[in-house]
């Protein structure tokens, strides 16, 4: 019987260390478990952080983008504004543009030149177009007419000798 004791101590006594083994086992696999799980909530931290982050300057890029759209949105509707109100200009000043003032023919007389007007009146070619636009005339000889009119300012085919007038004349010096 001695055995017999003896067998079931030496079993029992298996059974705790195993036990005691597995135990141990247990321990260092939660103890491994503990510490994965350690280091999965900073890198969750870290991330989050990172995240929060990142939000916050998409955030104040977003913030950055509206404002410049604003921005482009009233120089757009200026442009806008000076593009209709010049086209309103351009519509105002045809209509203002007198629908008899050029329809590309004009009578003319063949000996004076002079220009007849939608009415009948007969005027000068400057006086004519000067009453159509703002231009201006200045008076000057073509070479032809300076030859013709001061034929002794030439000295054959060349060119003028003197082209210089004296002040209150009507001859060239």
């Amino acid at each position: 019987m001695a055995y017999i004791y003896l067998f079931l101590f030496l079993v029992a006594s298996g059974v705790a260390v195993v036990l005691l083994i597995s135990s141990a086992k247990i321990k260092k696999t939660h103890a491994e478990t503990e510490t994965k799980l350690r280091n999965a909530e900073t890198k969750i931290a870290e991330l989050e952080s990172k995240l929060n982050t990142t939000t916050e300057e998409m955030k104040k890029e977003i913030n950055v983008i509206t404002e410049r759209n604003l921005k482009l949105e009233i120089e757009k509707r200026k442009v806008e504004n000076t593009c209709d109100d010049q086209l309103r200009q351009i519509e105002r000043l045809k209509a203002a543009i007198k629908p008899d003032s050029f329809d590309g023919f004009f009578p003319i007389c063949s000996n004076c030149k002079d220009i007849r007007d939608p009415k009948g009146y007969w005027h000068s070619i400057e006086e004519y177009i000067q009453s159509l636009s703002e231009t201006d005339f200045s008076h000057s000889l073509c070479p032809e007419c300076a030859k013709k009119l001061y034929p002794d300012l030439f000295d054959g085919e060349k060119k003028a000798i003197c082209l210089k007038w004296n002040p209150g004349s009507d001859k060239p010096i």
